[in-house]
């Protein structure tokens, strides 16, 4: 299967200067499976994976039951593995990564089951914090990296199912016209 990476966008410097008074446990999310359309309801499923993720680097707990909701195959193993990772070196995670996701295919074209999802995921919202003083941890990079995943709706749930994350700093800001330019470019 050929994965195609598409450019990302940002939030305008209005919207990513504003705090976000809405707590996260609170706010209410679509549910991938009470969306009709194969492409929104993937899109919602891939972001569902995203905030598990974070959720369970928070806890920590590799094996938190959330992820089985929302992952499988690859995509589970390297979720389980990135909270192991934080849990075998006594760090904790805070907040989350934000993303900008656009659907590239879909198979069959009739009806969908297997959607392609490219992503710029921003991780400078996801702290990575000493689970013991709760202080950041030095020498931890945070930036935008490109995504790309597969989401399958496998037994009637749409799960992540292949997950490919590049290295920080292979996702730029497209300076097209409306979006935002790096930090320090003008």
């Amino acid at each position: 299967m050929l994965l195609t990476l598409s450019a990302c966008s940002s939030e305008s410097p209005e919207q990513e200067s504003a705090p976000d008074s809405t707590d996260d446990a609170t706010r209410s999310y679509p549910v991938p499976e009470e969306i009709l359309d194969p492409a929104d309801a993937a899109v919602a499923a891939y972001e569902r994976y995203w905030r598990t993720v974070a959720e369970a680097t928070a806890i920590p707990d590799p094996e938190y039951p959330q992820l089985l909701d929302a992952a499988a195959g690859q995509a589970l193993e390297w979720g389980q593995s990135l909270v192991q990772g934080g849990v075998d070196r006594g760090q904790i995670g805070s907040g989350s990564p934000s993303h900008d996701a656009v659907v590239t295919d879909l198979y069959p074209d009739d009806e969908p089951t297997e959607v392609v999802i490219a992503d710029c995921i921003d991780s400078t919202g996801w702290l990575v914090l000493d689970a013991d003083s709760g202080e950041p941890v030095s020498g931890e990079e945070y930036g935008t990296s490109k995504v790309s995943a597969l989401v399958e709706r496998i037994e009637g749930r749409w799960l992540v199912t292949e997950l490919v994350k590049q290295g920080i700093g292979t996702c730029l800001l497209a300076a097209e016209p409306g979006s935002r330019s790096p930090p320090g470019s003008g």
